[in-house]
C-alpha cells in the first residue's frame, strides 16, 4: 500500500497496481503447402506442351519448385528450368525446334557471376559472358556464325554500359562508342565498309 497525505492531514491508502505481463498468442494457422504437378498438351496424352511442379501454400501463394519444361509441337524439348520454392537454381537450357542447343545459363547463387552462353541455329556460339541469376553482367562477346567477333562490351544489370565495339564478319572494326544506361551517348567512331578501318 502507498500512503498519500490529503489536505487537512487526512490519510488515503491506495493499492499499488501490480505490473502484469500480457501474453499475446498468434492464433493464425500454420502455413502449409502441397506439391502439385501440372501438365498441358499440344496433343492430349501424346505431345506435351509444358509441365511444371509447384508448391501451393495454404495462404494462397504458388511458387515454382523443381523442374519446369516446355516442348515444341513436333515433340522436341524447348526449355528446361529449375527452381527451389520460386528461386531460380541450377543450369537453365533451351533448344531450337531442330533440337540444336539455343542457350545455357548457370543461375548460380545470384551473388557471384556465373557463365551464360547462347548459340546460333547452326549450333555455333552466338554470345557468351557472365550473369547474375540469369541477367547479363560484366563483359560480353557476340559472334557471327563463322566465329568472328561481331560485338564486345559490358552490361550492368542487363543494360549496356561503357565502351562497345562492333566488327564485320571479316574482322574489320566498323564502329565504337559509349553506352550510358542502355543508350548510345556522345560521338561514335564509324568506319564504312569501303574504307580500311583498324582490325581487332
Amino acid at each position: 500500500m502507498e500512503v498519500l497525505r490529503r489536505p487537512h492531514g487526512v490519510l488515503l491508502a491506495l493499492p499499488l497496481l501490480a505490473c502484469g505481463v500480457t501474453r499475446i498468442e498468434d492464433t493464425r494457422a500454420e502455413v502449409t503447402y502441397t506439391v502439385e504437378q501440372e501438365k498441358t498438351w499440344h496433343v492430349k496424352d501424346r505431345v506435351p506442351s509444358a509441365e511444371r511442379r509447384v508448391r501451393v501454400y495454404s495462404d494462397g501463394r504458388v511458387t515454382l519448385d523443381g523442374v519446369a519444361r516446355t516442348w515444341f509441337e513436333n515433340g522436341v524439348l524447348e526449355s528446361e528450368r529449375y527452381h527451389n520454392d520460386g528461386r531460380p537454381i541450377g543450369t537453365w537450357r533451351s533448344w531450337y525446334e531442330s533440337g540444336v542447343p539455343r542457350s545455357e545459363v548457370v543461375m548460380g547463387d545470384g551473388l557471384e557471376p556465373a557463365p551464360m552462353r547462347f548459340y546460333h541455329p547452326d549450333g555455333t556460339l552466338a554470345a557468351e559472358g557472365m550473369g547474375l541469376a540469369g541477367v547479363k553482367e560484366g563483359e560480353w562477346t557476340f559472334r557471327f556464325p563463322n566465329g568472328a567477333v561481331s560485338e564486345r562490351g559490358s552490361f550492368r544489370a542487363g543494360i549496356r554500359q561503357g565502351t562497345w565495339t562492333a566488327w564485320d564478319e571479316s574482322g574489320a572494326k566498323r564502329e565504337q562508342g559509349e553506352y550510358v544506361d542502355g543508350r548510345r551517348a556522345g560521338g561514335w567512331s564509324r568506319w564504312p565498309a569501303d574504307t580500311s578501318p583498324p582490325t581487332q
